[in-house]
């Protein structure tokens, strides 16, 4: 006992030197001799000096759970305990608000699927053209069948008109075919254009010289003779 009060008077003038956490822990170490309750308070004072208000305030319930029927003792520490929990209030900073949800996006228009690019015009076009050509050869051929020397009657004559005639025809439904296939091919390239074009955006101007799609696909006609007395469509393409 008489250790546990050499230590409580170290403590008492540390802690009148202002030395409050050593004299705290001189306090509580003379209370784990002593078991006084006095020691717990005054090492809570101690702590409450030191500014350390989280253990101040430990100490304090400590106390008070401990100090039964002194009155005077409850009283003091339910005041400073009161006081102490009040500047941890104030010291410890408020959690901050939550931020309010933020506003809900505008809604945005569906996106449209992009529509598929129209071949129908370009397989046609082919086909036509394989038709004409089809035509031209077959025309060629009886245009060089006619020989003038076999007509030598009314009949043969006849013939030999016939057979120019059919040639002629023939020809002149190439050329039909052929003018035809130009046309295909110029609508798909019209309708391909428009796909892929956005609706109310103008269509940028083609820089560097470069030719538009429509442009490279578009052939260049021209009559040119057949050698056989008759004309024939030359389709020249440029790419």
């Amino acid at each position: 006992m008489r250790r546990a009060a050499a230590m409580a008077t170290e403590a008492k003038a540390l802690f009148q030197n202002g030395e409050f956490v050593d004299a705290a822990r001189l306090f509580m170490e003379a209370y784990a001799i002593s078991k006084h309750a006095t020691l717990i308070f005054n090492a809570a004072r101690a702590y409450e000096q030191a500014g350390q208000l989280k253990r101040a305030e430990s100490l304090f319930k400590l106390y008070l759970s401990m100090a039964g029927d002194d009155e005077a003792g409850r009283a003091d520490a339910t005041a400073r305990l009161e006081a102490v929990r009040a500047r941890l209030s104030v010291a410890e900073p408020k959690p901050p608000e939550p931020l309010p949800p933020p506003p809900p996006a505008p809604p945005q228009p569906p996106l449209k699927a992009p529509e598929a690019r129209p071949r129908w015009p370009f397989v046609a076009a082919g086909v036509t053209a394989l038709a004409a050509g089809g035509l031209y050869g077959f025309a060629y051929q009886q245009s060089g069948d006619l020989d003038v020397a076999k007509v030598v009657d009314e009949p043969s004559r006849r013939a030999y008109a016939d057979q120019r005639d059919r040639a002629q025809l023939l020809r002149w439904a190439a050329v039909g075919g052929g003018v035809a296939a130009v046309g295909l091919v110029a609508l798909g390239a019209v309708l391909r254009r428009r796909t892929t074009e956005p609706t109310g955006v103008p269509a940028p101007l083609p820089t560097g010289g470069a030719a538009t799609p429509a442009a490279a696909l578009a052939p260049e006609a021209a009559w040119a003779p057949d050698g056989a007395g008759g004309w024939r469509l030359d389709l020249r393409w440029s790419f």
